[in-house]
């Protein structure tokens, strides 16, 4: 049977540019939203700039890292350069171009303790600028997919979970957070005890900002997004009482960069009031075919159940990449408007 075919072509349809608040707005059951379903690019800046590498300098007499020479090591994290303090990656490296070659004194944070460092930048011969070879992360970037939007504010929630460490697995401190469109280019198909992604780049500018990384999702503001009013349809979002099992439908966006509709089965108990997810089988034969199942990427893909949204897309079984889980969309807007 042939799809319904949501035309999202991100260059071929006529989109409706608005611009929005930047104020959130609560969103309940009840409410009309509109359909997500697309594709987002997530940055979300933590504050902290950490050493994620290092790399030689070519200098005149040999080509090595002054950084690591110096004792900087690994998921360090950079606080200060010569007392002054560090807010981007940008700081370090203007820092050390304006050196003229002279000593840094570096002050950083290892497993909670403060370390001091003095680096000597060497000229570049390449680049013909002072350098002291090292890779410095200030972001968290990924992909994930918009759940809902509100057409009149712009608020929107996405993704279904937490951005967490990898370290820890707990949420990862966020200080700001951007929101860039993106263009899906590939998929990664997900077998068993290996999970598939979508695979994509970000194009464009920035779109909107994240106000919260919490458990449930990623919520935030379009500032100057593109609205197809053609695709995005109003709908009514659902109580958790109201989501019952059996079949439903997800939205989302593959490799041919337009949205469509796919059939899943729900598994739930509605009347668990502790409940704060429900499970997801993948029972529609394209999606299968062309992801296995729930990739990665895909967290975030609006259910929809008799007419509603009921909830969004959250894990993949390692195991079984047909079943995973998805949150109720009352849970995720209980998180949003505490956070707003």
């Amino acid at each position: 049977m042939k799809k319904k075919i949501l035309s999202f072509l991100f260059t071929l349809t006529i989109l409706i540019s608005l611009t929005f608040s930047v104020e959130a707005k609560e969103i309940k059951v009840g409410d009309e939203v509109l359909i997500g379903g697309m594709p987002f690019g997530i940055k979300i800046y933590t504050g902290e700039m950490v050493v994620s590498g290092f790399t030689n300098v070519d200098g005149i007499k040999e080509s090595y890292s002054p950084a690591y020479n110096a004792g900087i090591r690994e998921k360090d994290i950079i606080l200060k350069i010569n007392n002054k303090t560090i807010k981007s990656a940008d700081d370090v490296t203007n820092e050390v171009k304006n050196s003229e070659g002279k000593q840094l004194d570096f002050t950083c944070i290892r497993k909670g303790t403060e370390m001091h460092f003095t680096v000597n930048p060497i000229k570049s011969q390449s680049m013909g600028e002072y350098r002291i070879g090292v890779w410095i992360k200030d972001c968290t970037t990924g992909i994930g997919t918009i759940t809902y939007l509100d057409k009149e504010s712009g608020d929107f929630g996405g993704l279904g979970h937490g951005i967490c460490s990898t370290e820890n697995g707990e949420l990862l401190p966020m200080k700001n957070g951007k929101v860039n469109e993106v263009n899906i280019s590939g998929i990664s198909k997900g077998e068993i005890g290996s999970p598939g992604e979508l695979k994509g780049f970000f194009s464009s500018g920035e779109t909107g900002t994240i106000n919260s990384n919490t458990k449930f999702g990623i919520f935030g503001i379009f500032t100057k997004p593109n609205i197809n009013t053609n695709i995005n349809v109003p709908i009514k979002i659902a109580s958790k009482k109201e989501t019952v099992s059996g079949k439903a439908k997800i939205y989302c966006t593959l490799s041919e960069n337009c949205i469509k509709e796919y059939e899943i089965e729900i598994i739930c108990d509605s009347t668990d009031k502790s409940a704060t997810n429900f499970a997801v089988l993948v029972t529609d034969p394209q999606l299968i075919n062309e992801t296995g199942g729930i990739v990665q990427g895909m967290s975030g893909s609006p259910i929809i159940q008799d007419g509603k949204l009921v909830g969004a897309v959250t894990h993949v079984l390692v195991n079984d990449p047909t079943r995973g889980y998805g949150v109720y969309i009352e849970n995720m807007l209980e998180v949003a408007n505490k956070n707003s």
